[in-house]
């Protein structure tokens, strides 16, 4: 976008500036739980200001915040005016000690259409009416004494408490009473909840590497939701609080340490957990290693827990939801509602009230976490009472502690996206018969064989995961990594049959790694694309605004650049916009290479006066099938903007 130029001196730069197992987690959150603070929303500030202002005056939208100003759009039927407000400088016009300076490919302003020119008058009008000055604390402070604005105090990030509590109440319930171990069982869970877990996190990052996950290019905006305002996703407030904290203590590179974070959520927790729920059953140290190998080592999980997916955090919370109930001491023969018993229900029932606020895609595996009492040899009349009381209990833990946030997301903006459909699909697409069918087939087995009641469990659990998948199996990666979700559920049952649980674990292994090997280690063209930008964006100043195609019909495409380094979202369906200004950057992404997006690169490559700073070929593999690319192969570029077209009239 070139700037119209003052009168005296060609116009300036427009930059912009995103018991051991629950104890040790609980050391783990509490040290990544220092308060910290995040940037307040400057273009939510202005747009605020602005509706607060005379209209139809003041309609009009900032787009994002440079360190020295605000860059803001302004309706001009049939199309929209940039116009660069700065608070200091040159500019086309000052009012009331404003510099505004419209955006557009012209030498002289009094050639642009009428409708431009009075879009800018109205504008200019705005800010002089307008009952408040203009919100220059909305955004970065320019540094200097030029500045002027004091800086802003954001509020704290949210903490999940809810983990840390569940946390806290398992591990008392698990400690409590409990007999000093032998040294050499000491070692041997030294060896699975600490070496284990260092083991899988380092095998994991050689066998896929980290990159993001999210289907259609979407992982950076979760990372977005963990950097943004507490409830700024529509699926739940958990990402953020589980992830703010983290994101904001690297906010120019948080999507590593989330990704970093949730390798060693799901290092510490998966295979640990699946390993000491064994041993309480009473397996013995080679079929309780091979359980826990057979879990550790699935490739999907090596995939998902190096990137942003919820899947991989749910899995993981799922198993620290089922750790107190697998492992907390029962009455073999006859139902006793202890202290103990009721702080494990408890502690579980906060752990899943903290993972059905991230994602409602985890509400129905989270259901079966009350399994995990199947792997305890106890009488089948006190296990009928025990799964009967815990999952009351977890139930109503979970209404009392999110039952609000699940009826707001189910009444929010997920609804407009997914519709009726989306919202039967997440409680009725079979999982609630399916689950209701197995309850009853459960209560008759229990009185009477418990192996046949576990056998019945097992094979339910599958069954419900294949007939409530929301997402379908048009993807495999994604079909994949949401039979994750349901790894908690099958823990109990699987344990429940003794003798053939390592047998068992070992064949599901089998299995899982000949369905999943391939999309596991196969990158689709928008991950291979952002773990690119990742480390070209080292090469950015800050600040630094990139332009990129962000939308192209059904495709979407988010950029991992985050805090002072800027995206400018374009649309495919809305044109070429306007040359930016020298110092600007563009960014050729892999939805050029796509029938809905190929006109608007070749013009905007055309007309920009571009020079190449960084360039790759990709092999052209979709995220989603039914959306593939024109050529085998996609090119990507970041480019620099040279200056302003001299063809320009």
């Amino acid at each position: 976008m070139s700037r119209v130029p003052s009168p005296r001196r060609p116009g300036l730069r427009v930059s912009a500036s995103l018991s051991a197992l629950p104890g040790s987690a609980l050391v783990l959150c509490l040290a990544l739980g220092a308060p910290l603070t995040a940037h307040a929303s400057c273009e939510s500030t202005v747009d605020e200001w602005a509706a607060r202002g005379p209209q139809p005056q003041c309609s009009l939208t900032a787009k994002f915040c440079p360190a020295d100003g605000v860059v803001l759009e302004v309706d001009a039927p049939p199309t929209r005016l940039t116009v660069e407000v700065r608070r200091t400088g040159p500019g086309f016009r000052t009012v009331r000690g404003v510099v505004l300076s419209p955006v557009a490919q012209v030498a002289d302003w009094s050639k642009v259409t009428p409708g431009l020119q009075a879009a800018f008058e109205r504008l200019c009008a705005c800010v002089e009416r307008h009952p408040e000055p203009f919100p220059w604390s909305a955004g970065p402070p320019t540094a200097g004494p030029a500045s002027g604005a004091a800086p802003q105090t954001p509020p704290p990030a949210a903490l999940p408490w809810r983990l840390l509590l569940g946390l806290l109440l398992s591990a008392a319930a698990l400690a409590l009473g409990r007999a000093r171990p032998s040294r050499a069982a000491l070692l041997e869970a030294l060896a699975a909840c600490v070496a284990l877990p260092l083991v899988l996190a380092a095998g994991w990052r050689l066998l896929v590497g980290s990159a993001y996950f999210h289907q259609n290019g979407q992982g950076p905006i979760w990372v977005g939701y963990a950097l943004g305002p507490a409830g700024g996703s529509p699926y739940g407030p958990g990402f953020g609080e589980l992830f703010g904290v983290i994101a904001r203590a690297f906010a120019q590179g948080p999507d590593g340490a989330i990704f970093q974070a949730v390798a060693l959520l799901c290092a510490f927790t998966i295979a640990p957990v699946a390993w000491a729920a064994a041993r309480a059953a009473g397996l013995g140290a080679p079929a309780r290693w091979a359980v826990a190998l057979s879990v550790g080592l699935l490739p999907m999980l090596a995939r998902t827990a190096q990137s942003e997916s919820y899947y991989a955090v749910l899995c993981a919370l799922s198993f620290l939801a089922a750790a107190p109930l697998a492992l907390v001491p029962l009455d073999r023969e006859r139902f006793r509602l202890g202290p103990r018993f009721v702080g494990a229900v408890l502690g579980a029932g906060l752990i899943v009230a903290q993972a059905a606020r991230v994602h409602p895609i985890g509400w129905t595996p989270a259901a079966l976490v009350p399994l995990a009492l199947l792997a305890r040899p106890v009488s089948p009349r006190a296990t009928l009472a025990y799964l009967a009381c815990a999952g009351a209990g977890i139930g109503l833990t979970v209404g009392a502690f999110s039952g609000a946030a699940m009826l707001e997301v189910m009444n929010g903006e997920m609804v407009g996206r997914w519709g009726a459909l989306g919202q039967r699909s997440l409680l009725m697409r079979g999982a609630l018969p399916a689950g209701l069918a197995a309850a009853t087939a459960l209560v008759l087995a229990l009185a009477r064989a418990r192996p046949l009641a576990c056998a019945l469990a097992l094979a339910a659990v599958p069954a419900m995961a294949a007939t409530s998948q929301v997402m379908g199996a048009e993807m495999p990666a994604i079909f994949r990594a949401y039979q994750l979700l349901w790894l908690a559920g099958a823990l109990g049952p699987l344990l429940g049959l003794r003798r053939a649980a390592a047998p068992l674990a070992a064949a599901g292994w089998l299995t899982a790694t000949a369905l999943s090997l391939g999309p596991a280690r196969t990158l689709p063209t928008d991950a291979a694309e952002q773990r690119l930008l990742i480390a070209w964006r080292r090469t950015l100043p800050r600040p630094a605004v990139v332009f990129h195609l962000a939308r192209a019909g059904q495709r979407v495409l988010a950029v991992p650049l985050f805090g002072a380094q800027r995206p400018f979202r374009l649309d495919a369906a809305q044109g070429v916009p306007p040359v930016p200004t020298p110092g600007s950057f563009y960014y050729r992404a892999s939805l050029c290479d796509s029938a809905e997006g190929a006109a608007l690169c070749a013009a905007l490559e055309r007309d920009w006066p571009l020079k190449a700073v960084q360039q790759a070929e990709l092999p052209a593999v979709p995220s989603k099938p039914d959306l593939p690319y024109l050529t085998p192969t996609v090119r990507v570029t970041l480019y620099e903007v040279t200056g302003t077209n001299s063809a320009a009239p």
